[in-house]
């Protein structure tokens, strides 16, 4: 029999940008489980879900790592793959994102420098392909989506993390370009944070890995193609300037939202030594032994921090709301705060930790968990008041 996760969610009185007061009343909603995908346990096993669209009889998901669109019916049967690993139309090399237009789906390929626009039986509709080259925009460019006023998002390229760590590359920039990839104007120029990434000299060579706990922006396009939601989430130093900064860029450049919100910080006291303890676990179950030198230099090559970054995902979900996961602090649960698209906080939601949110709207939620064998299964929740009765959840689209 398959296991139940409990959840709850918890909408707080407080919104917009004021400080989070734990006294505010609590209203309790509950989270029903409506369908699940993929598992061990039938056809549509997946290997990494980067997302996932919605139509009236069918559910299309991104399996990223075997280049494919898995097609499960609403209530989590499999149907069908959409597509395969190749350089044709419909072939996808790495694909990072899919989405709906009508009855249009449209899947991201950025290592392919492609956008590739099909029907729901999975024929080719249009195949965009081009590269905005790297003199124009600092770091190349590939088509990512539709926008809504007819342009194309163009998304930076995968970039080596060698040259972020060591300062050559300090931008990564979101532009619009015409559908034949003329640039147009740019969005949004992302910052990095060169110690998101950790290099350390190993005995066998020099290592470059991601920190546990990353710092750089959140950028996620809105689902409608009318913009992208941004969050800039340092963390804090100390306790009286914790904010971190909420944007909704709009096609035209244009800020519809620009917030700091404060937030009461998290300290991060002995996170670095269970990290360490995690990858030391990690050795002993894969090889039996540990290497103290290995071990001792990425201790050294990690920064260290006082409190944990205020955000750590930002899902721009359907339906006009932006979710947000809170701090990666210890424990079996993490919060997600649940904004509009006018910068008021709406509530928070109480989810597992290991749960992956990769598609949200106003009522219904869709995460990633895997299963005892470490298969991707996706959870579709339903978020209802106590008391209403049980029926079918709200389609993303």
């Amino acid at each position: 029999m398959r296991r139940r996760i409990g959840l709850c969610l918890i909408v707080l009185a407080a919104v917009g940008c004021e400080p989070e007061d734990p006294s505010s009343q609590q209203v309790t909603l509950e989270v029903r489980e409506v369908a699940r995908f993929g598992g061990v346990e039938g056809a549509g096993d997946l290997d990494w879900v980067a997302g996932l669209a919605v139509s009236d009889d069918a559910v299309f998901v991104l399996d990223s790592r075997a280049a494919r669109v898995v097609v499960f019916s609403p209530d989590g049967a499999y149907l069908r793959d959409i597509g395969r690993r190749g350089g044709g139309p419909g072939e996808f090399q790495r694909p990072e994102a899919i989405g709906r237009i009508g009855d249009t789906l449209w899947v991201a390929d950025p290592p392919g420098g492609r956008l590739e626009l099909l029907t729901e039986s999975g024929q080719t509709h249009e195949s965009i392909r081009w590269i905005v080259p790297a003199d124009t925009l600092g770091t190349p460019a590939a088509p990512f989506m539709p926008m809504m006023d007819g342009s194309i998002l163009a998304v930076p390229q995968s970039m080596p993390v060698s040259s972020i760590a060591r300062g050559a590359i300090v931008h990564r920039n979101y532009y619009r370009t015409t559908p034949d990839g003329a640039e147009a104007s740019q969005l949004y120029r992302e910052r990095l944070v060169p110690t998101d990434f950790v290099t350390a000299g190993i005995p066998n060579g020099t290592m470059v890995g991601l920190h546990p706990h990353r710092q750089s922006p959140l950028v996620d396009p809105l689902p409608d193609g009318s913009g992208l939601a941004v969050v800039e989430r340092t963390a804090a130093t100390d306790e009286e300037t914790a904010v971190f900064r909420f944007l909704i860029v709009r096609t035209d450049g244009t800020h519809a939202v620009d917030i700091e919100v404060p937030y009461e910080p998290t300290p991060a006291d002995g996170w670095r030594e269970r990290h360490i303890e995690s990858i030391e676990a990690d050795m002993l179950a894969s090889s039996g032994t540990i290497d103290r030198t290995f071990i001792e230099r990425v201790q050294e090559a990690i920064s260290d921090l006082s409190y944990y970054p205020p955000v750590t995902q930002l899902v721009a979900g359907h339906g006009g709301v932006v979710w947000l996961r809170r701090e990666d602090s210890p424990g079996d649960s993490v919060r997600w705060d649940k904004y509009d698209v006018t910068g008021d906080r709406l509530g928070s939601a109480v989810l597992p930790s290991g749960a992956r949110m990769i598609a949200a709207s106003a009522d219904e939620v869709w995460a990633v968990i895997p299963d005892e064998y470490d298969v991707p299964v996706i959870y579709r929740w339903q978020i209802v008041q106590p008391g209403t009765p049980q029926r079918g959840g709200t389609a993303v689209r």
